[in-house]
Formats: C-alpha cells, sequence, structure tokens
C-alpha cells in the first residue's frame, strides 16, 4: 500500500511477516484510508490496540484460547478499555452467532 503524504512523497507500506503477540484494528480502514493485514488482526492473544480519529484504545478477551478454538467462537465476551475517556465501569461486549 502506498501512503501518499501530499507534497509529492510516497512511502510503500508493508505489512509484517508473521502473526504478532498483539492485534492492531483501525476505523481507518472503513474509510479506506489504510488497510490492516491478517496476521495484525489475527494476533496470537485475544488483544487488539484500536485505532481510531484521536487516539488509541483496547480490546481484548480473558479467553486466551479464542483465536486457537473455532468452538470459543459461538459466543464469547469481548472488553474495551479507553483510558483518555477516564473510564471509569467496564465496557463488555457479548458476541455471539444466532
Amino acid at each position: 500500500m502506498e501512503l501518499d503524504s501530499g507534497n509529492g512523497n510516497i512511502t510503500i507500506l508493508k505489512g509484517i511477516a508473521g502473526r504478532s503477540n498483539i492485534g492492531l484494528l483501525s476505523l481507518f480502514e472503513h474509510y479506506d484510508v489504510c488497510q490492516v493485514g491478517c496476521y495484525l488482526k489475527t494476533p496470537r492473544f485475544p488483544i487488539w490496540v484500536v485505532c481510531s480519529e484521536s487516539h488509541f484504545s483496547v480490546l481484548f478477551c480473558l479467553r486466551k484460547d479464542l483465536l486457537g478454538d473455532w468452538r470459543t467462537e459461538r459466543r464469547f465476551d469481548l472488553y474495551y478499555y479507553d483510558g483518555l475517556a477516564n473510564q471509569q465501569e467496564e465496557i463488555r461486549l457479548t458476541i455471539g452467532r444466532r
């Protein structure tokens, strides 16, 4: 993928060579500004840094086997934490199949 800084300089962005310990999710991928590769979307541990418009937050699952056992994908909880927002309460997202 190419990153154009607007002044004629173009930087070629390359992905990582293998799965990382933690992952990355980006809101900018939705806007088609960047593309997060599969190695960062499926890390070794169920922890993702989330890149939004103004800062970073974290999304994680307490079940370490989430990414290694397809049966755990049927129903699981993800927890979201945003330290910049002075978050005081737990935000839990329950993901499940219909």
